[in-house]
């Protein structure tokens, strides 16, 4: 929730207002997070049976057969950020996570709704041993999956995963493919000129390691590997794996490269505002959405 907003006004005693939540220094933002909205406070909130987040969570579940917990390594730690401190300046604050899980599973349990955990980036050990516990599934990330000089270079996604190309935090599928979305951090001064030629080799190996298992699996010709035909590929990838859920961004279907979000950003960037280049009418008369779309119809598992 903002901090300005009424949620934090009304549930006051709820939040740690005089902090952030976001994500400590790693390889994928080096300077850290700082994500600009007040933590949960966990005595606060336990002390008052969580009344709050039981609220919000029984309204999402009565609407939504999933419930997506973002940074699901929040449910067990948060890294807050205390207010005029750098993103790199923070500290862990542990919460009580089986009271978390308990909670969740009840109110989803209510509805029939799954919980999915975004556990992506540095996510300890018994994070997934819970997960695993509680029912919540798993996430899978193609890029995150790609290790250049392993064998098989591309993990298979986990049986009842929910899969996908990216997730919010990433920049789209064409812009990863280009490149452009590093070219960006560097004109913002998130990335220096050192620091974005080694994420430019990094991506290089990432792009040939994924084009040479999509192509040891069939499902890549030996023609050019644009960023159309690999995303086709990868779809189809997603499509015949044993995810529960196959989870496309539709301005991936016909190659966006401007980016909705760049976390670590506020003012240096139009954060969330971006328009759709096409309205929702028009995109059945893309045939590249269309086709796109059609890889992923006669699927095992239930695509959304």
């Amino acid at each position: 929730m903002d901090g300005a907003s009424y949620d934090v006004w009304r549930e006051r005693r709820s939040f740690a207002t005089q902090s952030s939540a976001g994500a400590p220094p790693d390889a994928f933002f080096s300077a850290g997070q700082d994500w600009g909205f007040p933590p949960l406070h966990p005595d606060r909130i336990r002390e008052d049976g969580y009344a709050y987040p039981r609220a919000y969570v029984a309204a999402l579940a009565r609407n939504a057969s999933a419930i997506r917990v973002d940074h699901v390594m929040g449910l067990h730690r948060l890294y807050w950020v205390p207010h005029g401190a750098g993103a790199a300046d923070g500290a862990y604050v542990r919460y009580h996570a089986d009271e978390w899980y308990a909670m969740l599973s009840i109110e989803a349990h209510r509805t029939g709704s799954i919980v999915v955990g975004e556990d992506l980036g540095t996510v300890p050990g018994y994070v997934r041993k819970a997960m695993r516990s509680h029912g919540v599934h798993t996430s899978y990330v193609v890029p995150f999956e790609v290790s250049p000089g392993r064998r098989p270079a591309l993990r298979e996604p986990p049986h009842g995963s929910v899969a996908s190309l990216g997730t919010h935090d990433m920049p789209p599928w064409a812009s990863l493919w280009s490149g452009s979305d590093i070219d960006l951090h560097v004109r913002l001064g998130i990335l220096g000129e050192d620091e974005a030629k080694g994420r430019r080799r990094d991506r290089e190996a990432v792009r040939a390691a994924l084009v040479g298992a999509l192509r040891e699996r069939g499902l890549l010709g030996r023609g050019d590997a644009d960023a159309e035909t690999v995303l086709r590929a990868c779809l189809r990838f997603l499509a015949r794996s044993e995810a529960a859920i196959v989870l496309p961004s539709l301005e991936d279907l016909w190659l966006e490269e401007r980016t909705q979000n760049v976390p670590g950003t506020g003012r240096e960037v139009p954060n969330w505002r971006g328009r759709f280049r096409y309205t929702l009418e028009e995109l059945p008369a893309r045939p590249e959405v269309v086709a796109a779309l059609e890889d992923l119809a006669d699927r095992p598992g239930e695509a959304a």
